[in-house]
């Protein structure tokens, strides 16, 4: 199965350089620079109970890699590849973007876009857990404003789509009832 369309891709992006503008990473992450340490930072992640309870399916371990190239990638749900510049201890929300991508992949596979719903939700909540509140609700704040999805999508089920599509009808209907009587009533 192909993997849907990412749509919101360069909306996710623009939002978090907005939301993550600042140096959000925590004191205790200064040494995440060699690639062990970072290893380590992400095993420690993906150990963490509230991770664990969340995504049942998650990797107990990821290795990270080094690349010449511009920009970090994860392959599937055991590998990410670090360029240099997100190495640095400022780029905490970097690596959990990576690590969000992991995570998503164990989870569903394929049946998600790389940066669709359900890896902004997974952002969120990695923000929120591993970053603070003030963090998460900046980062919510910026999806708000460069319309990035990550609520569930509402699923309705036929019977009840039939339901609501009569209710509309007959709304419609009353509304042009009491526009009709309300046109042929005598004005005094």
């Amino acid at each position: 199965m192909r993997r849907p369309r990412d749509s919101q891709r360069e909306k996710v992006y623009a939002a978090e350089r907005e939301a993550f503008n600042t140096d959000f990473s925590r004191p205790e992450d200064h040494e995440m620079r060699t690639l062990a340490s970072l290893e380590e930072t992400v095993r420690l992640i993906l150990a963490t109970p509230a991770v664990r309870e969340r995504f049942k399916y998650a990797p107990s371990f990821v290795k990270i890699e080094a690349t010449r190239a511009h920009r970090g990638t994860a392959y599937g749900t055991r590998r990410i590849k670090l360029p240099r510049f997100a190495r640095r201890p400022a780029n905490y929300a970097y690596l959990l973007h990576e690590v969000a991508h992991i995570l998503v992949s164990s989870e569903l596979g394929t049946t998600s876009a790389w940066h669709g719903r359900e890896f902004a939700a997974t952002m969120i909540f990695l923000a929120d857990y591993f970053m603070g509140q003030t963090v998460a609700e900046r980062l919510r704040d910026a999806y708000r404003k460069h319309g990035v999805k990550w609520r569930a999508k509402l699923r309705l089920s036929p019977e009840r789509r039939l339901q609501l599509r009569e209710q509309g009808q007959a709304l419609v209907i009353r509304r042009l009832i009491r526009a009709a009587t309300s046109a042929s009533a005598p004005t005094s």
